[in-house]
């Protein structure tokens, strides 16, 4: 049954203009949303959010018509349609957002991993000569020829997976005496250590390019969403009210 019209119920729903500056404005400023929006309708401004930001036209205008549909006909105190739209925009912008952070983090976190351990080599390398130079001298002198040389080192320690989860993407460092095969195998260790995080940092950049074309992307079909959106609340007004 057709609720019954409220002559004086009073829905604007004004001509939208948008642009990649607006839509960058929304990600910040708050939107003041309608008083008597339910929890469940709350809920589905977010969903719409959700399929917006994963490109799911359909399902978003699906969502966003049945949204309004029971947001109008039990509103008798006006509707702020134009709210709604605005906040589904940033709740995809905002998500959007939260994903370039976190990629962003990852990259940086292995470019400052691959830069740690590239100095890093340079001091294995440099701990490596210097051994070998006392034992070149020791040989040339003559006394203590033979012992066995060693150096305390600030260096990595590499745990398997399998044993210390989650700590394939940090650096613990430890103290070691170690000589001059223990220094080689050291800087075999931190070498392979460093080519994974230059790929990791790689794939991260990836993903990256990848976020940040999405948005771009994003910002020129919001712009298209938010007037599709905006067309369907006029026909879903103009329905109801005939």
């Amino acid at each position: 049954k057709q609720p019954a019209r409220n002559p004086d119920r009073t829905i604007v729903v004004p001509t939208i203009v948008v642009n990649e500056a607006l839509l960058k404005r929304l990600s910040s400023q708050p939107v003041q949303l309608p008083r008597d929006l339910s929890p469940a309708q709350r809920n589905g401004l977010e969903v719409v959010a959700r399929h917006l930001n994963a490109g799911n036209m359909g399902a978003a205008r699906a969502q966003w018509s049945n949204l309004l549909r029971s947001y109008v006909s039990g509103n008798t105190q006006g509707s702020n349609i134009m709210a709604m739209i605005y906040y589904c925009m940033q709740e995809s912008i905002k998500q959007n957002n939260e994903t370039k952070k976190y990629v962003i983090s990852k990259l940086e976190s292995y470019n400052t991993i691959s830069d740690a351990l590239t100095k890093h080599l340079k001091e294995l390398a440099e701990a490596s000569r210097n051994l070998a130079a006392q034992e070149k001298n020791q040989g040339d002198s003559g006394p203590a020829r033979g012992e066995i040389k060693t150096v305390d080192v600030l260096t990595i320690v590499v745990f398997s997976s399998h044993s210390r989860p989650g700590t394939e993407n940090t650096l613990q460092w430890v103290k070691k005496r170690m000589g001059r095969a223990a220094l080689q195998e050291q800087i075999r260790i931190v070498e392979r250590r460093l080519s994974a995080a230059r790929k990791d940092a790689q794939l991260a950049n990836m993903d990256l390019q990848n976020v940040v074309q999405k948005q771009q992307q994003s910002l020129q079909f919001l712009t298209n969403i938010m007037k599709a959106l905006h067309d369907i609340a006029m026909t879903t007004i103009r329905n109801m009210n005939q």
